[in-house]
């Protein structure tokens, strides 16, 4: 059946960004684009909207989710007096 999803065509690269991402982690599950759909509804239990999202592999498998690697925001120094974007004199 045309437009059915039974194969899968070219590959399509990913990025994993997440203060619960592993470092440098790497997986040999396939994903696929509703892998991020899948984990949605993993995360806050709701039921999948497709067959293809149902059986979609989650990204958990790139992510720690009992250690963040870092909650706090960095400092973020203000504006300058005399630079550029400062106060004219």
């Amino acid at each position: 059946m045309p437009g059915g999803y039974t194969i899968y065509g070219p590959r399509v690269p990913a990025v994993v960004v997440s203060p619960y991402s592993k470092p440098k982690g790497v997986t040999n599950v396939v994903h696929d684009h509703t892998s991020a759909l899948a984990t949605i509804e993993y995360k806050w239990n709701l039921p999948a909207l497709t067959y293809r999202d149902a059986n979609a592999a989650t990204v958990m498998d790139f992510l720690n989710v009992k250690r963040a690697a870092d909650l706090t925001p960095p400092t973020i120094q203000g504006p300058s007096a005399t630079g550029p974007s400062g106060p004219q004199s």
